[in-house]
């Protein structure tokens, strides 16, 4: 089963004209795509399963507009496993145990 699509618009000089209406629909439907993102929480991805690290949060902020916030990010700590409190020597060792969660 395969799923058809339409090809990519090729961005050139020559369809940056004003008059191309599918570069700019597309345009802005991507901004409005960026923009329900804005403020939403954003976890770690260890041993591939999304957890929030112990080491807390922190909020990321538009430099350009200190009003729009990107959104909250789960703080990594360097050897912690992140889905338990458990702390590691080595990264790898962290990674190896983190793996283990994910087995259930």
């Amino acid at each position: 089963m395969s799923i058809e699509s339409k090809p990519r618009i090729k961005i050139t000089y020559a369809t940056l004209r004003n008059d191309n209406e599918e570069l700019h629909a597309l345009y802005e439907a991507g901004v409005e795509a960026s923009r329900a993102g804005l403020g939403r929480h954003h976890q770690n991805l260890v041993g591939g399963r999304l957890v929030d690290a112990r080491a807390g949060t922190f909020e990321a902020r538009a430099r350009i507009d200190s009003n729009i916030r990107l959104g909250t990010f789960a703080k990594a700590d360097a050897y912690g496993c992140g889905a338990c409190p458990e702390t590691f020597k080595t990264q790898r060792a962290a990674v190896e145990h983190a793996l283990t969660h994910t087995s259930a």
